[in-house]
């Protein structure tokens, strides 16, 4: 079982565990499942997030994603990490 931690329990989401096997492999160690693009509102990632451009193409170009939000979060104090 995956827990999630407890400074990020504000965010709302699913998470399943699935065989690999099922699951399509689409290069780079990323492994994806089907689903339905309506279950989805609103994606958001960091400004670090190196997929911001091909998010923005693929909800700009894909009608079954159009209605997506893409939101670009700024790390709060509790995600600083100190090394």
């Amino acid at each position: 079982m995956f827990r999630k931690r407890l400074k990020y329990s504000f965010e709302n989401e699913w998470r399943i565990v699935r065989l690999l096997k099922r699951l399509e492999d689409i290069g780079g160690g990323v492994f994806v499942s089907p689903f339905d693009p309506a279950s989805v509102c609103r994606v958001i990632i960091r400004p670090t997030a190196s997929v911001e451009a091909e998010l923005r193409r693929c909800i700009a170009s894909d009608e079954r994603y159009t209605h997506v939000q893409l939101e670009v979060q700024e790390p709060g104090p509790s995600d600083s990490v100190t090394v």
